[in-house]
């Protein structure tokens, strides 16, 4: 009889760890379960011989204090390190923690200082299924710049503004972004009320185009040359190799970790080096899909996973 797994989905954050669910299912007897039903996740942890808790959201902390049959699997994504969530979990009834990239650890212990103590991680690399991201059939230079984050502090949007202003002298480049205002009331309208002035004084009300969250990232992609990343920290990197791989040529701010995930010379410190690396010699388009080939493979992370289980599940001795 095969293992039983259940996934714990935060509905906002639905999926994330997608390829890992999709994988799992194939050997085991898995369900998924709304974290936010909480007579559900109680009968989850009655039942599933493993438990992954997709995020390390609201229902973490509840989930991590309660009684259960089998073992508990935290999967933390980049955002959350920069939040106090982690702070909240008994991470001594975790019993394994998995996030992308060792730098996210690193970052972890400003907030759970004896984190590796208490909980064993497991490095589950991003990994991108070439065959569902097929190459374009063409790539015509368009001089649109993408940008897709909530519109935040963290996203750090008036430095992609002021990025973009920089390289403005070029008339045929545009910014599209692809977000929404995030915060509580007060931090959306100061930040879209700072943006709308930064933008009409810089005269550039024509060229910058907020087009809002879009259904599909994968097909907004199809026009972009480039891909701008401002934020703070990696928010989602699986979404930097989805433009490496669809030909999309990130430019990127050194948030920390930013050169383990990425070639240097995608990466600026200022707004004067931003333009330096726009201005660089472009790489083929096939260059940036070889190297999200060569670099983050499927495999990779399916393998971590497979590591995993069989620890998990392997015998007490």
């Amino acid at each position: 009889m095969s293992a039983k797994v259940v996934f714990l989905m935060q509905e906002k954050w639905h999926r994330a760890y997608d390829s890992i669910y999709d994988h799992l299912e194939k050997d085991f007897d898995l369900r998924c379960v709304p974290g936010t039903d909480m007579d559900a996740v109680v009968g989850a942890l009655e039942w599933a011989d493993v438990v992954f808790l997709d995020c390390v959201q609201d229902v973490a902390a509840a989930v991590s204090c309660l009684p259960r049959r089998g073992k508990l699997v935290a999967l933390l994504r980049g955002f959350e390190v920069h939040t106090t969530l982690a702070t909240v979990v008994n991470w001594d009834n975790v019993d394994a923690l998995c996030v992308t990239s060792s730098y996210l650890v690193d970052l972890l212990r400003f907030t759970v200082s004896d984190i590796a103590s208490r909980v064993d991680i497991h490095i589950l690399p991003t990994g991108i299924d070439m065959d569902h991201v097929p190459p374009r059939e063409r790539f015509d230079p368009t001089g649109k710049m993408g940008f897709v984050n909530d519109l935040c502090y963290f996203a750090n949007y008036p430095l992609a503004l002021q990025c973009f202003a920089a390289a403005s002298f070029d008339p045929g480049l545009s910014l599209h972004v692809a977000g929404e205002y995030a915060g509580n009331e007060r931090e959306r309208m100061e930040l879209a009320l700072y943006s709308d002035n930064l933008i009409a004084s810089m005269g550039l009300s024509n060229r910058i185009h907020v087009e809002g969250k879009v259904r599909s990232l994968f097909h907004w992609l199809e026009d972009k040359e480039f891909f701008l990343h401002t934020a703070c920290g990696a928010t989602s990197d699986d979404l930097l190799y989805l433009a490496m791989a669809r030909g999309v040529r990130p430019i990127v701010h050194h948030f920390p970790g930013a050169t383990d995930l990425l070639p240097q010379e995608l990466v600026f410190d200022t707004v004067d080096q931003f333009r330096n690396v726009l201005d660089a010699v472009r790489p083929f388009p096939s260059e940036l899909r070889d190297y999200v080939a060569e670099s983050r493979p499927l495999s990779v992370r399916l393998a971590a996973v497979d590591r995993l289980m069989e620890g998990l599940l392997a015998p007490s001795p």
